[in-house]
């Protein structure tokens, strides 16, 4: 979104009405509130959430309405935990992220447990948030989180980390269960639990991932004879 680019006129000091208008007045007043511009629309993740951040700082959503608003943006349509629940942009977890610090306690409680459903349900979502580096952000917040909270990112992590953990997420999450002198740090005793599922594997080691978009595919270098020798075997398992 965009002001317009009209620029508030200044009051002249004489009696011929050039500062007694509205704008006049305004200026005497400080700043001045420009108004929208109706006519720009919005795309992209990034400014789609911003502008509900903006409406969440301002208190002008429920937090029903901030869950439904979050989860559609992230399948890029209308969510549904059956039908519907794949996330399309993985940018928009960061924003998720970025926006569940404004938000209370109970909607924070709400996104992450259906979150984790649908991290349980896909593994590409898993794959995106393996791309955007969930983990380390959700490690970094974790200190300041309220202990319902950290409970269900303890729940979260615990997903995420049967599926996928790079070194740097090892390393920073060891560094959270680091005390000083004596002391655990908060909500250490729950991270703990997280190192149970790092081993449990329960999906492949390797696959293809097919999400329906530009360039998600096999390419074969060309063929000039078929077949190619006197035998020729392809062996695959479809995950729909």
């Amino acid at each position: 979104m965009a002001s317009e680019d009209k620029q508030v006129g200044q009051p002249t000091g004489d009696d011929g009405g050039g500062g007694a208008g509205k704008e006049g007045n305004a200026a005497e007043g400080g700043s001045v509130l420009q108004p929208l511009n109706p006519g720009v629309p919005i795309r992209g993740i990034r400014m789609k959430f911003a502008v509900l951040t903006g409406l969440v700082e301002v208190g002008e959503v429920s937090n029903r309405d901030i869950v439904e608003t979050v989860f559609n943006l992230l399948v890029g349509g209308q969510f549904d935990l059956e039908m519907n629940f794949i996330i399309q942009e993985g940018e928009g977890i960061t924003c998720m992220v970025d926006l569940l610090d404004k938000c209370d306690v109970t909607c924070q409680a709400e996104v992450w447990s259906l979150f984790t459903a649908i991290l349980k349900k896909s593994i590409r979502n898993l794959q995106a948030c393996t791309e955007v580096g969930l983990v380390e952000q959700v490690l970094k917040r974790i200190d300041k989180a309220d202990n319902m909270i950290a409970d269900l990112l303890v729940d979260m992590l615990g997903v995420l980390a049967s599926y996928n953990l790079t070194v740097r997420e090892l390393k920073l999450f060891f560094s959270k269960l680091q005390g000083e002198k004596g002391r655990w740090p908060p909500h250490a005793g729950k991270l703990l639990s997280v190192l149970k599922h790092m081993p449990q594997k329960y999906g492949p080691d390797a696959f293809f991932n097919f999400p329906g978009k530009s360039a998600a595919a096999i390419a074969l270098p060309p063929i000039a004879k078929w077949p190619y020798q006197n035998g020729f075997t392809f062996h695959t398992w479809l995950r729909m």
